[in-house]
């Protein structure tokens, strides 16, 4: 199906739908929906707006509160006329889920978007106060998207000369966007006027405090060449400058004749050698150690004299314990009662030469023990005697050495003392050439005035090659060029605030409206601004301030001029009608609503009247 331009309902049936368990009605071109306060007039409306887009007539969308009490299923059967041919539309909602079917066949909710239109489009023609009271500054959107655009040539003629002219060459695809970045950069442009003027100004106090400190410089520069200038005339004034620059030449050439002489340390080298090598030698001489020359005799001799001992010990053993019957441990013979004596006396003889041996072994170790000590005391006197020599001949040559060392000290302090002597004698001379006829505190305040003169001078120097006109004429330049730039932003403004302005008074010039009129700018006065704003007046009187009937009035005008925008003829349903003195005359179905107090609700169309019964 193509987009639906013409939508006429012409039945509808409830099932479980708020307070009503089960009704069914019709209507006509007209048609009045009457009863008492909470009898469903309002119901009615929401099951339209539900059936159509999900959501009720205010475009609320609190499904719980949908349901009858006692009941979780909905039913909602719509049928309508579109374009002339009639079409059936149910949605229903069970446990929670929602359905939708066209004359039988399965429907997404898209789809019938794409057929009659989104939610706030359907609802701000079906709810005559849908538009301002339920969308609020969502309808400025939907107005907008709605308005036919005027062409750049037709808004640019309605502008005076000079803002066309500086709107030529501008692409405004969006004035009120455009506008907000002028004024970003105005605001921008304010920020560096503030610090360009603080710079402008400091560069001018810094001009008038240089100026004045260049003058007082350069009198300051005077005044200490003039106690210069005193100074140095009483310092020649009949001083002897010629003699006493001779006699600092004379005493200059003595004194480098002195420095020239200066003595040269001994060389040691030769002594010192000779000196080490002796330390060396008595250090030879007491690490020798006595070596013995009859050593491996002593050593053999102990040795013997040794197993000599043990030898008697053991035949000594043999002699105590031999008796018959043992076997002799010496001659590996039985003894016996027979010859008992006769190994005895065996054994006394050989421990009898062995004892005769043991007494040669000590005789003869105690001649080579007394041998070796004799040689020892010798070697001692010796390894003493050759120290003492060593010792003797060192102590004469460190001697000698000093003596020389002592001589050096004497011949370099004397020289010492001629070169200090002559050095505050050359001092003493160039102080009082330097000096003249002035003390030395006198001098050093000469010296200071003339280094004081020098750093006046630089800084005299410096303040005259210090340009500080051209910054005050670069910040002024400066300046100049941003209060331009301003202007010329602010005049560019003016004419995007005029063009903005003259463009939407022809987006709304096609309106046809009565009474009604519709602002979506304003000029801010006091910032230039040209603000998005959403107002409704009717008959000059701002819309939250008019009566329910005056808003009933000024939203069927809105209806109409949304229908017209859109090209589609949809039904309005009008609550709360009891409070119009009369019906609007329009294109289309109405459906009106008037309380009737303490009566059920009847819906009379022409030709036709119906009660429904509201359960409970």
């Amino acid at each position: 199906m193509k987009p639906v331009q013409r939508l006429k309902i012409c039945e509808l049936e409830l099932s479980g739908f708020k307070g009503f368990e089960k009704a069914s009605c019709s209507f006509g071109d007209i048609t009045c929906l009457t009863a008492g306060n909470g009898r469903g007039k309002t119901s009615v409306a929401d099951a339209i707006a539900y059936a159509l887009t999900g959501y009720t007539y205010f475009g609320g969308q609190e499904l719980d509160r949908l349901y009858h009490d006692g009941t979780q299923d909905i039913l909602v059967r719509l049928v309508v006329e579109c374009d002339g041919q009639r079409h059936e539309l149910v949605r229903t909602r069970r446990q929670d889920k929602t359905s939708i079917s066209l004359n039988g066949m399965g429907i997404r909710q898209s789809e019938l978007t794409a057929l009659f239109g989104d939610r706030d489009l359907f609802l701000s023609i079906f709810n005559p106060l849908y538009f301002v009271e339920g969308l609020g500054s969502g309808g400025k959107m939907l107005l907008e998207k709605r308005l036919p655009a005027p062409s750049h040539e037709q808004v640019l003629a309605g502008l005076s000369e000079p803002e066309r002219e500086l709107l030529k060459s501008v692409t405004l695809l969006s004035p009120e966007e455009y506008a907000a970045s002028l004024r970003g950069d105005i605001r921008e442009l304010d920020k560096q006027l503030i610090a360009a003027k603080a710079q402008q100004e400091l560069a001018g106090s810094q001009r008038e405090t240089q100026e004045a400190e260049l003058e007082q410089s350069r009198q300051h520069l005077q005044k200490l060449q003039a106690l210069a200038e005193g100074l140095e005339a009483k310092k020649r004034e009949g001083f002897p400058y010629t003699d006493m620059q001779q006699k600092a030449a004379e005493l200059l050439e003595q004194y480098q004749k002195v420095v020239a002489s200066e003595p040269q340390p001994p060389d040691f080298s030769q002594i010192d050698q000779q000196i080490r090598a002796k330390e060396l030698a008595a250090q030879d001489i007491r690490s020798r150690a006595y070596e013995p020359a009859n050593r491996q005799e002593l050593e053999q001799t102990v040795l013997e004299l040794k197993a000599s001992a043990e030898r008697e010990k053991q035949l000594s053993s043999i002699l105590i314990r031999l008796r018959p019957g043992l076997r002799c441990s010496h001659c590996r013979h039985t003894i016996t009662a027979g010859n008992l004596e006769e190994s005895k006396a065996g054994l006394s003889a050989q421990l009898k030469k062995e004892q005769e041996k043991q007494a040669a072994l000590k005789k003869r170790l105690q001649a080579l023990q007394d041998a070796d000590a004799r040689a020892r005391e010798q070697f001692l006197q010796q390894q003493k005697s050759d120290l003492q020599k060593l010792s003797e001949a060192l102590q004469g040559q460190k001697q000698e050495r000093q003596e020389a060392q002592n001589a050096y000290e004497e011949k370099l302090s004397h020289y010492r003392r001629q070169v200090d002597r002559l050095h505050k004698q050359a001092m003493q001379a160039d102080a009082s050439l330097a000096c003249g006829n002035l003390s030395v505190d006198e001098n050093q305040a000469l010296s200071s005035l003339y280094a004081s003169i020098q750093e006046e001078m630089a800084k005299v120097k410096l303040l005259e090659e210090s340009d500080l006109n051209a910054d005050f004429a670069s910040c002024s330049f400066r300046l100049e060029q941003l209060e331009e730039e301003r202007k010329g932003k602010a005049l560019l403004l003016g004419a995007v605030n005029s063009y903005g302005a003259r463009r939407t008074e022809l987006m709304l010039g096609g309106l046809q409206l009565d009474k009604v009129r519709i602002q979506l700018t304003e000029l801010v006065k006091t910032t230039g601004e040209l603000k998005d704003t959403f107002k409704i007046t009717y008959e000059g009187r701002e819309y939250r301030k008019l009566s329910l009937s005056e808003r009933t009035w000024a939203g069927l005008e809105l209806s109409a001029m949304l229908s017209a925008l859109a090209g589609r003829e949809y039904p309005v349903f009008v609550d709360n009608a009891e409070s119009l003195e009369k019906l609007p005359s329009r294109k289309g179905q109405l459906l009106f609503a008037r309380m009737v107090a303490n009566q059920p609700l009847r819906i009379q169309s022409r030709g036709h009247a119906a009660q429904l019964r509201r359960a409970g």
